[in-house]
């Protein structure tokens, strides 16, 4: 009984090793995070700072703006700030029903979007795959409102990626590839080896 049990143990090891090598890890699902994108001063190179920012579904973009060319000081009519508007259906109108914007942001203040389904009418499918690399690109507009009536239109772009979902990805093998096969029966081969082994062992 001993011995049976040994190449049990032998027999299971084989086993789970050929379930590993046909099963990939488990993928984590992206939870959200946040991504700032800062809204500066036509002085500096970069007003949009990143231009065209890259995230992934259920990220948060973040504008902040940081421009304080002209801030509060009691006169409320030359306080500069900025609008966030952003074409959500992609017509190239940003201020339409289904597009998204934002009040007035003054100095230090902030506006964020989280782009998840929701938000996205359920354009962007959540992958199961790592070769999902399908993404919507989001154009928006950044109105800068300077003293005496003065705007400046900025242009920025956010593109989403799929986040990928948190399934096992099964590797499909072509049916011309005999690895697999031959895996299993080397190790098929060394298990009835080593079983042998420990009988003689015994007997001795």
């Amino acid at each position: 009984m001993r011995d049976v049990g040994k190449i049990a143990i032998a027999l299971l090891v084989v086993g789970a090793f050929v379930g590993m090598v046909s099963i990939s890890p488990a993928v984590s699902a992206h939870s959200g995070g946040f991504y700032t994108i800062m809204l500066r001063p036509d002085s500096w190179s970069e007003e949009i700072q990143p231009s065209i920012s890259r995230i992934s579904q259920n990220d948060s973009a973040v504008w902040r703006n940081v421009d304080n060319t002209n801030v509060d000081n009691g006169d409320s009519e030359n306080v500069s700030y900025h609008r966030i508007l952003v074409d959500m259906n992609g017509d190239g109108v940003f201020n339409g029903t289904e597009d998204i914007q934002s009040e007035n942001m003054y100095f230090n203040e902030m506006f964020s979007i989280t782009f998840n389904n929701t938000i996205m009418g359920g354009d962007v499918e959540t992958c199961s795959s790592v070769d999902c690399v399908s993404e919507n690109t989001y154009s928006y507009v950044n109105e800068v409102h300077y003293e005496n009536g003065n705007v400046t239109t900025r242009q920025g772009a956010v593109v989403v990626s799929p986040h990928i979902d948190n399934v096992p990805v099964v590797e499909e093998i072509p049916e011309d590839d005999d690895t697999l096969l031959m895996i299993a029966i080397a190790s098929g081969a060394g298990a009835i080896y080593i079983g042998s082994s420990l009988v003689k062992k015994d007997e001795e």
